[in-house]
C-alpha cells in the first residue's frame, strides 16, 4: 500500500515558498450567488513528469497525485461549510496536448511508451462523459493563460461548450465544479547528488533534450484551481499556486512502484493527517467560507497566470531583432485571440490583391525588407507554437511589381502548414508590415519568396 507519510517534509517546504493568494481572481457575480452554491464537485488532472535519465510522464504518479489533491480539497471544502463531490480521475494532462508523441510510463506498468497526451486513465465515466471533461479542460486552461487578466473570464457559449457543461452537470449532480490542473516535475534525487539547489531550466521534450535540466535541479509543481459555474459558463473564482521543492526519493517510489497495482484512487485513510492539513489549508485558504461576506476579493490589479508547458520550452521573446514593439503585441494578440476561436473550421485564406506597399521598389531592393517580414511571420508561427508545439511547413509568397515600381500585392500562392490559425493570420500580417519605399524604376514582374516555419 502507498503511503505519502514521507512526503510530509517535501509539502512543508515547497509550501513555506511562495505566496499563496497574490494570484486569486473572483467574479463580482460570487457574493451575489455565494449562498446557492452549497454543493461543489471536483474534477483533479495531474501530470507528473520524471527526471531519471531516461525522462518521462508518470501515470501513477499522476494519479498519486490525483488522489492527495481531490482528498485535500474536498476536505477543506467541507471545514469551510460546502458539500465536496470528488470524482474518480479520468486524464493525465487533460489541459493540454501535445499533437506529438511523448514518453510515458502508463498506470501500473514498467515500460515508457510514446504517447500524445491527454493519457486516459480507466475511469467509470463514459466516452461521451470523457470528452466533454477533456475539451471543457482545455478550453478552461487557454481561457485562464491566454486571455487579458484584467477582463471577467468565461467559456464562449457556443452550442457544443453548452452541451459539454450540461454533460459534465449531470455525471457531478452539481451546477458548479472545481477544475484543478496540475503540473509537477519531479527530479531523482540520485541525479543531483553533491549538488547545490539551483533555479529549474525547462528544455524541449520534442526535441529529444531532458523534461527538466541544468547544473543543479529541484522539484517543481503548478496547480490551477478554477470554480466555473456550469450553467453561464463563467470562473467565479480561481487561483494559481507555484511551488519548489528539494529533489525527495518517496515520491520517486510511487511512480516506480508498479509492483502495487493502483486499481482505484489512494484511500485517504494511507495519507498523512499532516501532509493533506498543510496542503489544503494553503491550497484554499483565500476561499471564502460558505455564506460569509468577510472574504478575500483579490487584488486590483490581476496578475497574469503563467502558462507553464513541459511538453516544449517555446519563448516569444527570442526576436529582439524586431524593433516594433507594438506590432510584435498586435500579432501575439491576433494569434492568441485566433487560437482561442470556436470557429477556426471553415475559414478561408484572405487575399491581400491591390494592397499597395510604398513606391519604387525592385525585387532585388526589397530583399532586405523580406528578411524583416520573414522574422515576423516567424515570431507569429512562433506565438501559435504555444498552442500547437507540432507546427511547421512553409508557404510561397507572389510579389507583383507595377511598371512604375510599386509593389502592388503580396499574396500566398501555396500552402504546406497545416494549422488554421496560422494560414488565417497570414494575409492579416502581410497588411501589418509596412515595408518603407525605395525609389527606383522597373518594368511589370513577379516574384515569389519563401518562408519556413517550425522546426524543419
Amino acid at each position: 500500500m502507498i503511503r505519502f507519510v514521507t512526503l510530509t517534509g517535501i509539502l512543508i517546504f515547497l509550501i513555506s515558498c511562495s505566496p499563496y493568494r497574490k494570484f486569486v481572481r473572483i467574479s463580482p457575480d460570487f457574493q451575489t450567488l455565494q449562498e446557492n452554491i452549497d454543493t461543489i464537485a471536483v474534477l483533479s488532472d495531474a501530470l507528473v513528469a520524471i527526471d531519471d535519465r531516461n525522462d518521462y510522464y508518470s501515470a501513477n504518479s499522476s494519479y498519486a497525485l490525483d488522489s492527495l489533491i481531490l482528498y485535500g480539497v474536498t476536505k477543506s471544502l467541507s471545514k469551510k461549510g460546502y458539500t465536496a463531490i470528488s470524482i474518480e480521475p479520468c486524464f493525465m494532462g487533460s489541459f493540454m496536448d501535445t499533437i506529438l508523441t511523448v514518453p510515458v510510463k502508463p498506470l501500473n506498468e514498467n515500460s515508457i511508451q510514446p504517447n500524445v497526451l491527454p493519457y486516459n486513465v480507466t475511469c467509470k465515466l463514459s466516452s461521451s462523459q470523457q470528452d466533454a471533461m477533456r475539451r471543457i479542460s482545455r478550453k478552461l486552461y487557454l481561457n485562464l493563460v491566454y486571455s487579458d487578466p484584467a477582463k471577467q473570464n468565461s467559456l464562449n457559449l457556443t452550442e457544443q461548450t453548452r452541451t459539454d457543461l450540461n454533460t459534465i452537470a449531470g455525471f457531478t449532480n452539481s451546477p458548479y465544479t472545481f477544475f484543478i490542473f496540475h503540473q509537477a516535475g519531479l527530479v531523482d534525487p540520485a541525479l543531483t547528488a553533491g549538488m547545490a539547489l539551483g533555479t529549474l531550466a525547462l528544455s524541449t521534450l520534442l526535441s529529444g533534450g531532458m523534461i527538466i535540466g541544468y547544473v543543479t535541479k529541484i522539484s517543481v509543481f503548478h496547480t490551477y484551481l478554477i470554480l466555473l459555474d456550469l450553467s453561464t459558463g463563467k470562473v467565479m473564482w480561481s487561483n494559481y499556486l507555484p511551488y519548489n521543492a528539494a529533489p525527495a526519493t518517496p515520491i520517486l517510489k510511487i511512480s516506480k512502484n508498479f509492483g502495487n497495482p493502483i486499481t482505484k484512487y489512494i484511500k485517504a485513510d494511507t495519507l498523512s493527517r499532516r501532509v493533506l492539513d498543510t496542503w489544503h489549508k494553503y491550497n484554499l485558504s483565500a476561499f471564502p467560507i460558505h455564506s460569509e461576506t468577510g472574504f478575500f476579493r483579490g487584488y486590483k490589479k490581476r496578475r497574469p497566470y503563467p502558462a507553464q508547458n513541459l511538453f516544449a520550452n517555446v519563448s516569444t521573446t527570442n526576436y529582439s531583432n524586431l524593433s516594433n514593439l507594438k506590432l510584435k503585441r498586435r500579432i501575439d494578440s491576433l494569434i492568441t485571440a485566433l487560437s482561442l476561436s470556436e470557429d477556426a473550421i471553415g475559414w478561408v485564406d484572405n487575399d491581400t490583391t491591390d494592397y499597395v506597399i510604398g513606391k519604387g521598389r525592385s525585387v532585388s531592393s526589397i530583399s532586405q525588407e523580406l528578411s524583416v517580414l520573414d522574422n515576423y511571420l516567424k515570431y507569429a508561427c512562433n506565438c501559435r507554437m504555444k498552442f500547437n508545439p507540432a507546427l511547421q511547413g512553409s508557404l510561397n509568397l507572389s510579389l507583383i511589381i507595377t511598371a512604375n515600381g510599386n509593389l502592388k500585392r503580396i499574396k500566398v500562392i501555396e500552402t504546406s502548414i497545416d494549422d488554421d490559425v496560422l494560414n488565417y493570420a497570414i494575409p492579416k500580417i502581410l497588411k501589418m508590415v509596412k515595408l518603407s519605399a525605395v525609389s527606383e524604376k522597373i518594368g511589370v514582374s513577379e516574384a515569389t519568396h519563401e518562408v519556413r516555419f517550425g522546426k524543419k
